[in-house]
């Protein structure tokens, strides 16, 4: 409830991360230019492995991959991939992790 009836409405969504929408946002930062077309090949072959390890129920696999996609996304930045984009592309890879 506001301080007055005429305080705006606030809501917040907590929606979990996907691979799906980890995809979309690297796509997102390359159309921006914030992640080079060759690191983003290789960030995508990380995204892609893991999907097809959770695909055959290989948990453990799926976790290394996006491990893998996190600690190259670290160790390209900020030669191949923009600071804030790191930033962002780690923090929802850690939120897969975590779900």
């Amino acid at each position: 409830r506001g301080a007055s009836d005429h305080d705006p409405l606030v809501a917040r969504y907590d929606l979990p991360a996907t691979l799906a929408q980890l995809q979309a946002l690297l796509d997102y930062y390359v159309q921006q230019n914030m992640v080079d077309a060759k690191t983003a090949g290789q960030l995508r072959k990380h995204l892609d492995q893991a999907a097809a390890q959770l695909a055959q129920g290989n948990v453990a696999a799926f976790r290394s991959q996006l491990q893998a996609f996190i600690d190259q996304t670290k160790d390209k930045t900020p030669q191949s991939v923009d600071p804030d984009a790191s930033e962002q592309l780690i923090g929802e890879a850690q939120l897969i992790l975590a779900g």
